[in-house]
C-alpha cells in the first residue's frame, strides 16, 4: 500500500503565516511577500524561484519577489563560511532587504548522513533571517529515484530515503522552532503513483521539469494556502495532462492527514 505523510498539526502551521490572509484561509493578493531561497541545484534545477514566481504571477499574486543564493553542490555549512563569498552575498542581501520568508535547501543526503551539521548550520541561517524579521522555511527535499547508484549502495529504496530525509527535517524544525515543507514527500506520492511522471531529470538525482513545477506548486499552496488546480501557468515541458495532475497531486496529498511511517 502507498505511504503518505502529513505531520500531525501541518495544516494548523499551514495558516501560520507572515502574510495577511483573508477570512477565507488564502493570502490576500495585494500583499507584499520578498522571499529568499538558499539551496543547491536542487533548487536552481530548472530555477525554483522563477518558476515559483511564474506561478504566483499567473494566479494573480503580482507583488512576490522570490530572490536567491544558489549554488551547485553547496551544504548549508558552506553558506555559512564567513570566508565565502556566498555567505557574504547571503548577509549583504539580508542587510538590505527585508524578506517575509528565507527558504533554506541542504545538499541532497547531507541530513542523513550529517545531521550535526544539518541542524548547525540550518541554526546560523535561521537565526540571520529572523534578525532580518523573516520567517523560516526548510524545504525538504527528495529520495532519489530507483536505480541511482547511491540507494544500491546504502541498500535504501526511494521511499526509505525520503522517510530519513523528512524525519531529518522535522527533528531540527523542532529544535530550531521552524517550518518544514515536505517538498519531497510530496514528490514520492506522485512517484509512487506515476513512474512515468517526469519528476526526476535522467540523472535520476536531481527534478526533472515535473519535480521542479510540483515542487513550486507545494511552496505556492503552503505560503498562499491557494488552489493550486486554478493555477494558470505551466512549464512548456509539461503537457496540459502532466501540468493538471501536478496540479491535482498538491491538492488531493494536504487533504487527507495521515501517520508519520517509522524509518
Amino acid at each position: 500500500m502507498r505511504t503518505k505523510v502529513l505531520l500531525a498539526g501541518l495544516l494548523a502551521l499551514m495558516l501560520l503565516v507572515s502574510c495577511a490572509t483573508t477570512e477565507g484561509g488564502e493570502v490576500s493578493k495585494k500583499t507584499e511577500c520578498n522571499i529568499l531561497f538558499i539551496g543547491n541545484s536542487f533548487t536552481y534545477g530548472n530555477n525554483l524561484p522563477w518558476l515559483f514566481s511564474n506561478i504566483c504571477e499567473s494566479y494573480g499574486y503580482k507583488k512576490v519577489t522570490a530572490d536567491s543564493v544558489m549554488v551547485g553542490s553547496y551544504t548549508l555549512e558552506m553558506f555559512c563560511d564567513p570566508e565565502n563569498k556566498y555567505c557574504k552575498q547571503i548577509d549583504e542581501k539580508l542587510a538590505n532587504n527585508s524578506y517575509d520568508i528565507v527558504i533554506i535547501q541542504e545538499q541532497s543526503i547531507r541530513p542523513i548522513n550529517s545531521y550535526g551539521k544539518f541542524r548547525d548550520a540550518a541554526a546560523i541561517l535561521t537565526e540571520k533571517a529572523r534578525a532580518n524579521g523573516a520567517r523560516v522555511l526548510l524545504y525538504e527535499t527528495w529520495g532519489y529515484a530507483e536505480g541511482f547508484p547511491d540507494l544500491k549502495y546504502n541498500n535504501w529504496t526511494t521511499a526509505q530515503m525520503e522517510y530519513m530525509l523528512a524525519d531529518a527535517y522535522k527533528r531540527v524544525a523542532e529544535e530550531l522552532g521552524v517550518e518544514v515543507v515536505y517538498c519531497g514527500m510530496v514528490m514520492l506520492d506522485m512517484y509512487e503513483k506515476d513512474r512515468e511522471m517526469p519528476l526526476y531529470n535522467k540523472d535520476l538525482k536531481h527534478s526533472g521539469w515535473g519535480g521542479s513545477y510540483l515542487v513550486a506548486l507545494t511552496f505556492f499552496n503552503y505560503i498562499f494556502h491557494a488552489d493550486t488546480t486554478k493555477v494558470p501557468y505551466k512549464p512548456n515541458a509539461l503537457t496540459e495532462e502532466q501540468a493538471e495532475t501536478l496540479k491535482n497531486e498538491v491538492m488531493t496529498y494536504f487533504s487527507v492527514p495521515v501517520s508519520w511511517p517509522s524509518t
